[in-house]
């Protein structure tokens, strides 16, 4: 049993466009990377439910109370936000408060300085993962969905969220294991993955996500153009690009 927590004051859960509009204009935030973390853990850890998902402001003893009241009961619990370096880490200050014991903060990928896990006494683990959605993904990707696979005695299961491989149309020089947003065609029968260019890649530009079809998912070494690299799709890849070559 699982419950997502995804923290952050300015965020909202929109409802209403014509009012969500509104919201962001005043320099709101919608909430989308704790509902993209639970449509991953539904579509792929059936083994596992999602109890509940909240929305918190950054509030260390609001998020306290939850942790050790209301969400007490659950296996994993599953911070989203919020836990960013900064002159007062929340998360250290959660786990003082809580007694909790620190198993790391930060792994070495992209976006995942704010990763981070810690256990309750006699209570769930807790996990903390980026508040950008596709560093979140990426989490998923490379820690929940292990924790999840041991945790259910799940000797096997699709690795998520990968269920394509892609030739790559340009190179990729990664310093460390991440997801690289690619736009996705296809030519001759074969799925191809063309890399955004390298300033579309920060997970800070967020209009690039629907720029992008889908991510590649890299180690940090030097990729060469014709590599094959596991994806995750968005949507379904175009024909534009194998059209146009074919046309010239």
């Amino acid at each position: 049993s699982i419950g997502i927590i995804a923290t952050g004051t300015v965020l909202f859960e929109p409802v209403d466009p014509a009012e969500a509009e509104q919201r962001i204009l005043r320099g709101e935030v919608a909430e989308t990377t704790a509902k993209l973390i639970e449509w991953a853990i539904d579509k792929y850890t059936p083994w596992t439910v999602v109890e509940e998902r909240i929305l918190l402001p950054d509030n260390v003893d609001t998020i306290a109370w939850y942790l050790t009241r209301q969400m007490r009961h659950l296996d994993l619990i599953i911070l989203t936000g919020g836990t960013g370096p900064s002159d007062v880490d929340p998360f250290y200050q959660l786990a003082e408060m809580l007694d909790g014991e620190v198993l790391f903060r930060g792994l070495f990928v992209k976006g995942g300085r704010p990763t981070s896990a810690m256990v309750l006494p006699g209570g769930p683990l807790v996990l903390a993962l980026s508040g950008h959605p596709v560093s979140a993904l990426h989490g998923f990707i490379r820690l929940v969905y292990p924790v999840l696979k041991h945790m259910g005695n799940v000797m096997r299961g699709v690795e998520p969220p990968l269920p394509a491989i892609a030739e790559l149309a340009g190179d990729i020089r990664a310093k460390r294991p991440q997801p690289v947003k690619v736009k996705l065609y296809l030519e001759d029968g074969k799925l191809y993955a063309e890399p955004l260019p390298l300033e579309r890649q920060h997970s800070s530009m967020t209009v690039s996500n629907c720029e992008a079809d889908g991510l590649a998912i890299v180690d940090n070494r030097q990729y060469q153009r014709g590599e094959r690299v596991p994806v995750m799709i968005y949507r379904e890849p175009g024909q534009e690009e194998g059209e146009k070559r074919g046309e010239a």
